[in-house]
């Protein structure tokens, strides 16, 4: 099967179902909007602290190996982990893996500083790269709250 696209294609995405044989193409036009704009994005972000419990509930959930990373190939946004070494770790994540940026050695210091922290101050204050993240890629008071929902 061959996929005919134009010079009007950003991207061209194929899905590979090897059990069944099968592929799947998807095309995103150059024209269409893949994201919120750098200003929507910033202007969107609450800036309401999380608070003490909510950080309480992710160092707990990450006290349990659980981490908030995207495991797809190249940039995968902003994440959370527990390092090896069991400190608290922020980072961008490539290729699934967290390259931690901070990193906060006890329980008290992370959820003091993630309580602190908002939807809008995790945001990132580059408006440049701000235009080509998307939700998933920083962390936000849902990602924390899915987080800490997972059975």
């Amino acid at each position: 099967m061959k996929e005919q696209y134009d010079e009007h294609t950003a991207q061209l995405t194929i899905q590979l179902d090897v059990a069944t044989a099968q592929a799947q193409y998807l095309r995103t036009p150059k024209l269409a909007t893949v994201g919120p704009t750098a200003s929507e994005l910033l202007t969107s972000h609450d800036r309401t602290p999380y608070g003490l419990a909510l950080a309480a509930q992710v160092a707990a959930r990450l006290d349990l190996g659980n981490a908030l990373t995207h495991s797809c190939r190249g940039y995968g946004g902003m994440g959370l982990a527990r390092g090896t070494s069991a400190e608290y770790q922020y980072g961008e994540v490539w290729d699934g893996t967290l390259s931690p940026s901070k990193t906060f050695p006890t329980w008290a210091a992370f959820v003091a500083w993630l309580a602190a922290q908002s939807d809008f101050s995790l945001a990132g204050p580059e408006p440049q790269s701000a235009r080509t993240r998307t939700a998933h890629q920083v962390i936000t008071r849902q990602r924390l709250t899915e987080l800490v929902q997972r059975a």
